[in-house]
């Protein structure tokens, strides 16, 4: 059976005011070595971007912006985003 994981990243796998901006070499191992185990790895985040420092992680999918973006094995299945436009109108 598949499981899947739901990944934080601020305060969780980066914490910028406690000087943590990349996943530990440990938080990466365990993350991936779930996934080798045919288990899904999802970043779930207020975030709109994900930042570089999270990037050497292949997750499978991303909830970002709570929700209004979501991508799941490179496709994208929910982008509500709003653009730069529509927030100055």
């Amino acid at each position: 059976m598949t499981k899947i994981a739901f990944f934080d990243i601020d305060g969780t796998m980066v914490d910028v005011p406690n000087d943590l901006m990349h996943p530990t070499p440990e938080t990466k191992r365990v993350i991936q070595e779930f996934q080798r185990q045919g288990n899904l790895i999802v970043v779930a985040t207020a975030r709109t971007r994900i930042p570089e420092s999270v990037h050497s992680i292949a997750f499978d999918g991303y909830i970002c912006a709570d929700g209004h973006y979501i991508e799941m094995n490179n496709e994208v299945l929910v982008n509500n985003i709003f653009t730069k436009q529509q927030i100055i109108d």
